[in-house]
């Protein structure tokens, strides 16, 4: 079913609440075992065999960091944290100050996004979502990247133009600080009551709670650590639809 025919259906019913969505990138609206995992990888390697640790230890520490069989487990430190985050783990493991680990792994990543950006890394859905979503809400991203990997990465995947506002952890802080969502806030007049947050980590969903409602993606219907959502979306034509019944629920009270 076409998104525009499902969005004239649903807004028939009276008066938007909502007037403002809010989304997470990676694991959200980008796949992030497939944009992540191959720098992630490279930069633990890298890292750890600067410290003179033995190869059990080191693997050892990249399953803390949620590498496991070469891939980036979900809700994991390098899919939910911050570069700031990871540098402060890998910080206690090898010789290195916070500082330089965390240009390291700005490198690795933007070094990979120079070479490896692609339309597949888009989840199925997002382009159909926000052509249909942004005429009608302010749309905005706040992640736990920084500022350049994710306007780059916006940008190359033809993204960038759909949102209103991007906040990232070197702008505002890490999630779960609100700051971004107080700047979104006062930026466009909105109260965070009449925002939602949409993400697919256990962090993303303590997050959403600033807002008038968390929303988890979670494709597989299996992640146990999305239980604390207020709504849940297996594919994101199911997105308007929430928001709609989030609307039908404000106007009764």
């Amino acid at each position: 079913m076409r998104y525009d025919r499902i969005w004239v259906r649903i807004n028939q019913g009276g008066p938007m609440t909502i007037r403002a969505i809010i989304f997470d990138k990676d694991g959200t609206l980008i796949s992030a075992t497939q944009a992540w995992s191959i720098p992630s990888i490279q930069a633990t390697d890298y890292l750890l065999n600067q410290s003179d640790l033995a190869e059990a230890k080191q693997q050892e520490i990249a399953k803390l960091a949620g590498i496991e069989h070469d891939q980036l487990q979900p809700n994991s430190l390098f899919l939910a944290g911050s570069i700031r985050d990871q540098a402060q783990f890998f910080a206690e493991y090898v010789p290195l100050d916070c500082q330089e680990i965390e240009q390291i792994l700005v490198d690795y990543y933007y070094q990979f996004q120079q070479q490896e950006l692609s339309d597949a890394l888009i989840e199925p859905g997002v382009i159909e979502l926000l052509q249909t979503l942004a005429p009608h809400y302010h749309i905005g991203l706040i992640t736990n990247d920084h500022y350049l990997l994710t306007h780059h990465m916006l940008e190359e995947l033809k993204l960038l133009d759909y949102f209103d506002f991007i906040g990232c952890a070197d702008q505002y802080g890490p999630k779960p600080n609100p700051q971004a969502l107080h700047e979104f806030s006062r930026r466009f007049d909105i109260g965070l009551h009449e925002m939602v947050y949409v993400g697919d980590s256990q962090l993303d969903m303590a997050y959403g709670k600033w807002t008038r409602a968390s929303i988890a993606y979670d494709p597989t219907g299996q992640a146990d650590y999305l239980s604390d959502a207020d709504y849940q979306l297996r594919h994101f034509s199911e997105l308007p639809l929430v928001i709609d019944a989030i609307d039908e629920e404000d106007r009764r009270k």
